[in-house]
């Protein structure tokens, strides 16, 4: 399997350098210390679908602790909730 970081794998790794001025010469923040291990990791299968609903919703994407820190901060509550209107509790009788 290739990975990056053996210069077989695309532009990831001539960021900034030419023939890619499309791309900025350095990274818009730091770059991770570990970016190359992130890169080559697994994806997990359903992964582009839940990032679609996430920008579809216009909710954060992370983990649990981050976007329940951000949902918080910013209000984005309803960003969580599902569309629609809530469904009314079965009463027993």
């Amino acid at each position: 399997m290739k990975k990056w970081g053996n210069g077989e794998m695309g532009s990831m790794e001539k960021w900034g350098q030419p023939p890619f001025p499309h791309f900025p010469s350095a990274w818009p923040v730091s770059k991770p210390k570990n970016y190359l291990n992130w890169l080559n990791e697994v994806q997990v299968e359903n992964k582009e679908e839940i990032i679609e609903k996430s920008i579809i919703k216009s909710n954060p994407f992370g983990d649990d602790n981050w976007v329940g820190k951000i949902v918080k901060k910013f209000r984005l509550e309803q960003t969580l909730r599902k569309i629609g209107r809530p469904k009314e509790a079965k009463n027993g009788g």
